[in-house]
């Protein structure tokens, strides 16, 4: 399980309670809550500090009240990429992710991603399929949260796109698409073997129980 070690953190003109460092593989319990005001940070070097990420959600979106940052961190104390940002409510959850989609984000010249946190990220052994998330396969090195939201818009209403990057910043070829319903979602996996951007796309249930692989227009093997 998670250790996490609290400190205080002082941002000139920003509004910040504590910062968190999170020790261990998993997340903590407040990242995983339905309906807490979580942004989950991705992509993020590996001397990014927690100023730096207060920094950029208050430049993208000022107002923003920042109440608490958690990096995390392996057993050895690493910086694992990613990390978790306690906001005021879920009207600045909405407005930071927002913002993060309308513009390219990066720290220290590297791009970073910015959503809302999941209740899968830490109960991946108790869920099977996300009956509201698509998990996309076979992306270009071109594709875009908009072409990708655009393509499965006539599907349903699309909340989020994910697009999954390597350390470099660079496209790892597959994302998560999350639907307002599970409707959506099962509209959206007709798109399976269809053509985009010349590459023929593979389309499952988001299945994050499952180990590595793919199971065609049934669910992906692999977590998020």
């Amino acid at each position: 399980g998670g250790e996490g070690v609290e400190k205080k953190l002082k941002v000139e003109g920003g509004a910040v309670a504590a910062v968190g460092e999170v020790i261990g593989t998993a997340p903590p319990p407040e990242a995983s809550e339905e309906g807490r005001p979580v942004v989950h940070v991705s992509n993020l070097a590996l001397d990014s500090d927690e100023a730096a990420l207060v920094t950029l959600l208050q430049g993208v979106a000022p107002g923003l009240t920042v109440e608490n940052v958690r990096v995390v961190r392996d057993k050895f104390g690493g910086h694992k990429g990613f990390a978790y940002v306690d906001l005021e409510n879920d009207t600045q959850v909405a407005a930071a992710v927002a913002a993060a989609e309308a513009r390219s984000l990066a720290i220290g010249g590297r791009k970073v991603d910015v959503s809302r946190a999941r209740a899968l990220h830490a109960h991946k052994d108790k869920i099977t399929t996300d009956p509201e998330t698509l998990y996309i396969q076979g992306l270009t090195d071109s594709a875009s949260k908009e072409s990708i939201k655009a393509l499965f818009a006539p599907c349903g209403e699309v909340l989020e796109v994910r697009l999954m990057r390597d350390r470099e910043g660079a496209l790892r070829g597959f994302c998560y698409v999350e639907f307002k319903d599970a409707n959506g979602a099962a509209a959206g996996l007709s798109k399976h073997n269809e053509d985009f951007q010349g590459k023929r796309l593979k389309v499952a249930l988001s299945d994050p129980s499952r180990k590595a692989g793919f199971v065609p227009g049934g669910a992906e093997r692999g977590g998020r």
